[in-house]
């Protein structure tokens, strides 16, 4: 079961101590944000406007995020801590799945909508849902989207990280068709409690030609001989430098996409620190 790759964004920037303003960036794509829409539902709007082929109509949309609408979230609990009652359009804001909504609203998509929102493997899960659609409707628009929560300092306190650590917001989307016979796949998403077990799954999937192997995460990294072993001869791949960003790791799928000398494959492992791991493949 696998699905073809029509096209890709990927928009990734780190922040400084100016939000970008992502309303002008819409008025310069040529789409209006939605009234009152959120910041986190404009940076999905972005990214999936910046596809190089429109979806078609009964397209499928599956957002992946691990916080969601984080701002609105920060501002709507912040006021109860004071004792206020929340604003109206923050607290409606809150709903990630308003992000999928102003999708299919600006592009005229008609097909299923969802929003998949969890801390641990966000982008593994939305595109392993796609997977598991296959075909109904045909087109799955999938994406990664998170956005930056001001002042930056609080928000790496939220986010465990060190107070010198970059931040980043991202918006990632992959056009899966299951129409496609030619050109980049999606082949495989799974995941397993064990790290054996998944590396026993990676030793029995044949796959003809070089590798890329990515590491995801600093738990794979760590493992990283097990995974060279469950897959002999592989590229490792070098992680480019990217600022905190909770699913970068759709970025390294977009990056192997838009490698004109990639590998025939790309095998990526994302292992949690408690175990669990998820790995994906992709062929080019």
């Amino acid at each position: 079961m696998s699905l073809g790759i029509r096209s890709f964004a990927a928009l990734e920037w780190p922040l400084d101590d100016t939000p970008r303003d992502t309303r002008a960036a819409l008025r310069e794509a040529g789409l209006k944000a939605p009234r009152r829409s959120s910041r986190f539902s404009q940076l999905a709007l972005l990214g999936a406007s910046a596809l190089a082929v429109r979806p078609e109509p009964d397209c499928g949309v599956y957002l992946g995020t691990a916080l969601g609408s984080s701002a609105d979230t920060v501002t709507m609990l912040e006021a109860v801590q004071r004792g206020e009652a929340p604003m109206p359009f923050p607290f409606i804001n809150v709903s990630g799945s308003l992000a999928g909504f102003g999708i299919a609203q600006s592009l005229g998509l008609l097909g299923p909508n969802l929003t998949i929102s969890r801390r641990d493997f966000p982008v593994e899960v939305a595109l392993e849902t796609a997977l598991k659609d296959h075909g109904r409707p045909p087109q799955a628009l999938v994406g990664a989207v998170e956005e930056g929560v001001w002042p930056l300092a609080a928000q790496r306190r939220r986010l465990r990280v060190p107070p010198e650590a970059a931040l980043g917001e991202c918006s990632h989307w992959f056009l899966l068709d299951d129409t496609l016979t030619e050109g980049p796949r999606l082949e495989w998403v799974a995941y397993f409690a064990h790290p054996e077990k998944a590396r026993a799954a990676l030793a029995g999937l044949r796959m003809a030609g070089a590798v890329r192997l990515v590491l995801a995460s600093e738990a794979a990294r760590d493992a990283a001989a097990g995974w060279r072993e469950a897959v002999p001869g592989a590229v490792e791949w070098a992680l480019p430098a990217r600022p905190h960003c909770p699913t970068a790791v759709a970025g390294n799928l977009t990056d192997y996409l838009a490698d004109e000398a990639a590998e025939p494959w790309l095998v990526q492992v994302n292992q949690a620190a408690g175990g669990g791991v998820y790995l994906t493949v992709l062929s080019a």
